[in-house]
């Protein structure tokens, strides 16, 4: 008997630019997307099975969206949730 699927979740940071640029919030709109250039989802979904290694792969979740600091500046960030299902 098989062990089935298993299920690891991934955290995926993205870090935009400085809260006070103009355009960090475009940016991170762009990497929320589901579509286009930038976005995450159609990043990772791309390839569903990761080249053969899984048996699926979704951006489930986005949270954590606000500002980090980091070496005394304030960036505007975002933590997508990955979750890959593997046989």
């Amino acid at each position: 008997m098989k062990q089935g699927l298993t299920t690891y979740n991934f955290l995926v940071s993205v870090i935009v630019g400085r809260v006070d640029e103009r355009n960090a919030q475009r940016k991170l709109d762009g990497y929320a997307s589901s579509s286009g250039a930038s976005s995450v989802k159609l990043a990772v979904q791309s390839d569903k099975t990761l080249g053969g290694t899984a048996f699926d792969v979704r951006v489930t979740d986005m949270t954590n969206i606000g500002a980090v600091l980091l070496s005394d500046a304030t960036y505007l960030a975002a933590d997508f949730v990955v979750t890959v299902y593997s046989n």
